[in-house]
């Protein structure tokens, strides 16, 4: 946005270069090739003015994280007096160009006990782009329950241990 004569405003149109890849504020912007000077309310003239620079103007502007999903996958198993859960959760799309997932993570139960119904949370997953620079910190990684889990009855065994006796 330029302020032209009066209260009059002008729109321009250009390309602008981050100074870096990352999520962040205030993030120094470098704005080139600009060509074109457009009236911000569609009144006036915008052709009362001679654009004179070009290029070589910066200003700054917020890189915001991309949202990422990660679902927890269904668990089955037998009981073991343990939260553990096997493999790890899914991820969604990655926005970022040469971004992969670096660490799938881990899943947990939240609950030990038999049942079905469990819920399992994935948690963990990091991201690194492809000179392997951690790129976790781009996203906002939101973790989606599964709650479809079993964890099945362990089998026990019981025997009589010793003589057995008996009063008439």
């Amino acid at each position: 946005v330029i302020t032209g004569v009066g209260s009059e405003t002008l729109l321009i149109s250009g390309h602008g270069t981050f100074s870096d890849k990352n999520a962040g504020t205030g993030k120094t912007v470098t704005v080139s090739d600009v060509t074109t000077l457009i009236k911000s309310d569609g009144t006036g003239d915008w052709r009362n003015y001679n654009l004179v620079s070009s290029g070589g103007m910066t200003t700054s502007a917020d890189i915001t994280q991309a949202a990422l999903t990660v679902t927890a996958n269904a668990v089955t198993k037998t009981y073991d007096s343990t939260l553990t859960a096997s493999g790890a959760g899914t991820a969604g799309a990655l926005a970022g160009a040469g971004d992969v997932v670096n660490n799938v993570g881990q899943q947990a139960f939240l609950d030990k006990n038999a049942g079905t119904g469990k819920t399992v949370r994935a948690s963990g997953v990091t991201i690194k782009d492809a000179s392997n620079a951690d790129m976790t910190g781009n996203y906002t990684i939101s973790y989606v329950d599964n709650t479809t889990s079993t964890i099945n009855k362990a089998q026990l065994s019981a025997a009589l241990v010793g003589s057995i006796q008996k009063e008439y």
